[in-house]
């Protein structure tokens, strides 16, 4: 179970002072979600700030791989760091003959096993949560094929001047991708479409 804390008031600074002195705890220790409350014109505005402490959560996602590999039978070391409020889990076994069980075809098996403990934390916490879980560096590997294939693109269109729309991909990768052709001054990506379909579309920007 991950605790959330709840401060309401008007003061989000004296509210996250307030947080900090009560948990004991840096604010580099935790992730914080500020809402807007509703409150009667004279009454002035105020906040509810939500906080979650970062080892409840490196907590949880340890318990969620214990009964994972309880349930499956299937031994895994499970490495977690925490980068920015992203929360980066390497998933290792000993025995090799389980990868393609882990991994599924085209990764559908490591995606589902993310998707599932994103669920775990965020149905309690009700505030977004960065989260990447690898298997050996599958999907590290698989990244940097990915950003040589978008870099390749990226070079065409900057010498032929002939747009390209890509397949549809997550949201993880369309970033890579605008983030790459920001490097090519004369170059645009732009995203189109509604998700799962959401697409980008690399080409030259207009003079």
């Amino acid at each position: 179970m991950i605790k959330v804390y709840s401060y309401i008031g008007k003061n989000i600074e004296e509210l996250k002072k307030q947080a900090l002195e009560e948990l004991n705890c840096q604010e580099s220790d935790l992730i914080s979600s500020k809402e807007d409350m509703p409150t009667k014109l004279l009454l002035g505005k105020k906040y509810q700030l939500k906080i979650v402490k970062k080892s409840d959560i490196i907590n949880h996602i340890k318990e969620f791989f214990k009964e994972f590999s309880n349930k499956t039978n299937i031994e895994l070391n499970v490495e977690i760091r925490e980068e920015n409020d992203s929360f980066k889990v390497l998933l290792i076994s000993s025995d090799k003959n389980i990868s393609s069980i882990m991994i599924g075809k085209e990764g559908k098996n490591l995606n589902a096993l993310s998707k599932l403990l994103k669920k775990s934390i965020t149905i309690q916490i009700k505030m977004p949560l960065h989260l990447y879980i690898d298997y050996e560096d599958y999907k590290k590997v698989k990244e940097v094929k990915f950003k040589n294939e978008i870099k390749k693109i990226a070079e065409d269109v900057n010498q032929n001047g002939v747009e390209v729309k890509l397949d549809a991909m997550n949201s993880y990768n369309r970033r890579i991708v605008h983030v790459i052709v920001s490097n090519y001054p004369s170059l645009k990506a732009e995203s189109y479409g509604e998700e799962p379909d959401r697409y980008v579309v690399i080409g030259k920007k207009e003079d």
